[in-house]
């Protein structure tokens, strides 16, 4: 995870794994390029000391290290606003969860990301 990610509550996570040719690790993040395979799979499924969040995935794509995606500069509401419109983060989002490896390949700024939200609970109808 990012190390400026640190805190109680933070706005956007970023978590880097290593792209393994086998396909473990953050190597199966390609797969998600695939619209089918991501239909499948909706959403992330994040642990994190006994506390399971889930995560419903707006954006995959590939991209490289100057994408707004490892953007961390929220000084306000209306600059994380600001910052998950142009992911293209659903509007109710009150947290973005971006994975990030990198591509095998000759462009070693080349990356996979993929992005997504954390949405309000909503409550059934009682």
């Amino acid at each position: 995870m990012d190390y400026r990610c640190a805190g109680e509550y933070v706005p956007h996570i970023i978590i880097y794994g290593h792209n393994s040719r086998q396909g473990d690790l953050f190597g199966g993040l390609r797969n998600f390029l695939d619209k089918q395979y991501l239909a499948e799979r909706p959403t992330i499924t994040l642990m994190v000391n006994d506390r399971i969040t889930e995560y419903t995935i707006f954006s995959a794509r590939k991209s490289n290290v100057k994408d707004p995606a490892y953007d961390l500069d929220f000084h306000t509401a209306g600059s994380f606003r600001a910052f998950a419109e142009r992911c293209g983060a659903p509007s109710d989002a009150t947290q973005i969860l971006t994975l990030s490896t990198c591509v095998s390949g000759d462009d070693e700024d080349e990356r996979v990301i993929i992005q997504a939200a954390l949405r309000p609970a909503t409550l059934p109808e009682t």
